[in-house]
């Protein structure tokens, strides 16, 4: 009897063995160099999707958060960043924001309205910045970060916390293809590890070690419960 129920668990535990503790990546970084990145700006690139704002001139604004009727990405007032850099801007046309940050994009876009426009005051906003989170955690998938800077804790915070198996001392942060491990187990780690998400990251929670036994203990109970039942019957009939 016994050695069917530990039959039983082995199996199950085996079963259970392709649960990934990490993602693969192919290098990895320091603590150090998250934090020397902390200050960087996100650099506007090909594919994201922007919106231009002129205080008090809608007409050559797209999705203006100045506006009352200002419309956001549903409505499609934004514009992509075409492969070579370029944005398409009503009435200023193909403007060159690649390899810039929304400060630097405001000011090449405000030189060219002073042309027409007096002290223009222009606000460049990206719409599809985004972090995966993944892992134990309440709720995964892909969260749009708002803020120039967002830490780790505030995207922990838009996935709802930490699920019971959590392994907070092995966080991993991907960026760029490359991991970093960060342990938020210590009772100092917001301060410590005040790190700013970008746009791309994939933030992982990995499981502890003992998830898989305990999971496969709760699934070997009722086999085990209902093979001694069955055991117990047949010693009574015979």
């Amino acid at each position: 009897m016994k050695s069917i129920i530990c039959f039983i668990v082995v199996a199950i535990v085996c079963s259970s063995c392709g649960y990934g503790r990490f993602l693969e990546t192919e290098e990895r970084g320091s603590i150090s160099e998250l934090f020397a990145e902390n200050k960087d700006q996100h650099v506007l690139k090909m594919d994201d999707k922007v919106t231009v704002s002129v205080w008090d001139h809608n007409d050559v604004s797209l999705g203006s958060i100045f506006s009352i009727y200002s419309a956001n990405e549903s409505f499609g007032k934004w514009v992509l960043i075409d492969s070579l850099g370029y944005a398409t801007l009503p009435k200023l046309g193909r403007v060159q924001m690649g390899g810039l940050n929304c400060k630097e994009a405001a000011d090449v876009i405000t030189s060219m309205l002073k042309k027409d426009l007096v002290d223009p005051i222009v606000v460049v906003k990206i719409l599809n910045r985004e972090v995966t989170v993944l892992g134990e955690v309440k709720t995964t998938g892909n969260f749009i970060i708002d803020k120039e800077h967002t830490a780790i804790y505030e995207m922990l915070g838009k996935s709802e916390g930490f699920l019971q198996y959590a392994d907070t001392r092995n966080v991993q942060l991907i960026r760029n293809n490359r991991s970093y491990r960060i342990d938020l187990s210590k009772k100092d780690a917001l301060a410590s590890h005040r790190i700013y998400v970008k746009s791309g990251d994939i933030l992982f929670i990995p499981a502890k070690s003992g998830k898989n036994f305990d999971l496969a203990i709760k699934r070997v109970i009722p086999f085990a419960s209902a093979i001694t039942a069955i055991a117990v019957l047949i010693s009574l009939l015979k």
